[in-house]
């Protein structure tokens, strides 16, 4: 791109040379003045110097032409003669605020600090009782990283003209820039208490400055400190209360967060919707359990608020959410538990969303409310206790009761999956069917043709998979979720069938075992496809997925017994990084054995360099030094 730039003007200048321009015509100061800024942006500086030079000798008050003929001078530092520029222009106007700070920035970085200093200083002789002029010294300043004289010059500001809300806004800034983050923030508040209105502002710019690997806990114990100062010298004043409430937020101290919201509901009167925000924003960072206790403090405290279904229908979407798996008890997309039961309080997590949404099924029977309790109630049922006839059940009240194609529709696709689960293909896909014969085209409508692929794969109609699949890749862009799933599958299906069918169709009954959750036969029919088809390509996924099952069923060391067998045998197999990668997994989550995850993420960065789970590798390994 730079060399295609270089040509370009070489031709330019053969063509127009700079001497036979018509200065007089505007048009032409233009391509000129563009010229000019191509030079500069490749770093020919002194030909886009002598192009600036030119056009503000012609129209010395034109901004572009000056602005650029000064900066040029000052990439080639050129000092002298923007000295004797700046010096000129004064010559009109001595007292030129602007023109007085660039001659002291030009002396400064020269090298020459004595006359900076008297050029500086003189900006507040010329009338120590402005406020303009301390600004423009300060700023000149920091545009010199200057931030210590900066601040002297602001503080002095304030005691000359005896008004102590000065600067504060520019104070608070350049105390966050010297990490004096208590500093800022009482210059903040101060400036909060004269800008209430600015409130949004003040906001992000303090909580803009967490994290920050220098902060402590005391020193966010010390800022807490100062806002509460705020709030006993003014209880009324709900910005200091919204403050403190979103800083203990942003630092993880929910339990104080909740308090402070109950208390500004209490200012405000809102009855409950203060609350209803606080629970809102911590469960948009999946702090479920503090989300809940907001929850429930709206829904028995303010029954009724406007919102009272949302607030009840969000208590037990964070029950549920508390009672599902976490992201650390995923690896590979599949569960790291034998049973989501299995573990004590996450189940009673999981009662109690399924009471909860119940409750709202029974009290707002009509409502879009009750249709999402059903398909809740449904999910939870399918993918976490398994109970199919329950789920099922669910998705079924939702068809019976529901209007909305959409909906209608979204648990069709549900009910298919239920069967899918069940074992019972030819139901599984008539409800797909009935989704693709709407004839509306949607995602819905896609994902359920993936599934029709899927079912003619596990049936071992290998060439209809094939058909629907390439009709799908055909229609969907290439970014999207289904058009990634579906180009999987019909890849694995065109590279094994090459080979013996026999062991596509054995691995397609094992896959089928792994949706109705029967992961021992599953298991044990991919150790007879590993064993019987040694020269297949299917054996590497074979491996890959008993190390996954046994994995999911709690037996972590025949895990990576079969992930290590994989990499050992076949150590040019595309699985071979994520295996790597699920190594690390199994003894980080599984067998919670830190320093070999750790030491099993390292081997990922050095065999694999090149591997999309390179990042995540860096991030675990991270995650391991940080705490």
């Amino acid at each position: 791109m730079m060399k295609k730039l270089k040509i370009i003007i070489i031709l330019l200048l053969l063509l127009f040379p700079l001497s036979v321009f018509p200065w007089q015509n505007k048009d032409e100061n233009l391509k000129l003045l563009k010229l000019a800024q191509v030079f500069e942006r490749i770093g020919e500086y002194d030909r886009a110097l002598k192009i600036y030079r030119m056009l503000y000798e012609k129209e010395p008050n034109n901004p572009n032409y000056f602005l650029g003929y000064e900066k040029n001078m000052q990439n080639l530092k050129m000092f002298d003669e923007l000295v004797a520029h700046y010096n000129e222009k004064l010559k009109n106007k001595p007292s030129d605020l602007n023109t007085l700070g660039q001659l002291g920035e030009a002396y400064y970085q020269w090298g020459k600090t004595e006359k900076a200093d008297s050029v500086w200083n003189s900006l507040i002789e010329i009338n120590p009782k402005r406020t303009v002029n301390y600004s423009f010294l300060s700023n000149s300043l920091i545009r010199n990283r200057l931030y210590d004289r900066a601040v002297d010059v602001l503080l002095e500001g304030r005691r000359s003209l005896n008004n102590d809300r000065l600067f504060e806004q520019e104070l608070a800034n350049l105390y966050f820039w010297k990490r004096e983050y208590l500093k800022g923030v009482k210059e903040y508040s101060n400036f909060l208490k004269q800008n209430p209105k600015l409130y949004n502002l003040v906001e992000s710019r303090i909580l803009g400055i967490f994290p920050d690997e220098d902060f402590s806990d005391e020193d966010v114990e010390s800022i807490a400190n100062l806002l509460r100062e705020e709030i006993e010298s003014d209880n009324g004043n709900v910005h200091f209360h919204r403050l403190l409430a979103n800083l203990y937020i942003k630092n993880r101290m929910y339990n104080l967060a909740f308090q402070e919201y109950v208390d500004l509901d209490k200012i405000l009167n809102v009855g409950g919707k203060e609350i209803l925000t606080f629970a809102d924003k911590v469960f948009s960072e999946r702090m479920y359990e503090n989300s809940a206790e907001g929850y429930e403090y709206v829904k028995t405290n303010f029954p009724d608020i406007k919102e009272i279904t949302a607030a009840c229908f969000g208590l037990a979407y964070s029950y549920e959410n508390a009672g599902s798996p976490s992201e650390d008890e995923n690896i590979g997309n599949y569960i790291f538990l034998k049973d989501a039961l299995n573990y004590q309080e996450k189940n009673q997590y999981l009662l109690k969303a399924v009471s909860e949404y119940g409750e709202i099924i029974n009290k707002y029977p009509d409502t879009i409310w009750a249709l999402k309790s059903y398909y809740r109630i449904g999910e939870i049922k399918l993918n976490l206790t398994f109970d199919l006839d329950g789920a099922v059940e669910c998705f079924t009240n939702i068809v019976n009761l529901s209007k909305d194609s959409l909906i209608l529709r979204e648990a069709a696709l549900k009910i298919g999956d239920c069967m899918l689960a069940k074992g019972n293909l030819k139901l599984s896909e008539n409800k797909y069917d009935e989704i693709i014969d709407t004839g509306k085209i949607d995602e819905l409508y896609y994902r359920a043709l993936y599934k029709k692929s899927f079912i003619n794969y596990l049936n071992g109609d290998f060439s209809k998979a094939e058909e629907i699949a390439n009709d799908i890749i055909m229609k969907q862009p290439p970014h999207s979720k289904i058009y990634n799933d579906i180009l999987e599958l019909l890849m694995f299906i065109e590279e094994n069938k090459k080979d013996d069918e026999n062991a596509l169709h054995e691995y397609a009954e094992a896959l089928a075992l792994i949706e109705q959750r029967k992961y021992s036969e599953a298991v044990g029919l991919m150790e007879q496809i590993k064993d019987v088809y040694t020269n297949h390509q299917i054996s590497d996924d074979a491996l890959f997925m008993i190390g996954k099952l046994q994995g999911l069923m709690g037996d972590y060391v025949k895990g990576l017994d079969a992930f290590k067998e994989l990499i050992t045998k076949y150590p040019s197999s595309l699985l071979s990084d994520e295996t790597q990668l699920r190594i690390g997994e199994l003894y980080e989550v599984g067998i919670g054995d830190i320093a070999f995850a750790e030491k099993e993420y390292e081997i990922l960065l050095v065999n694999y360099p090149n591997s999309i789970y390179i990042d995540e590798a860096r991030k675990r390994i991270r995650n391991f030094t940080n705490n």
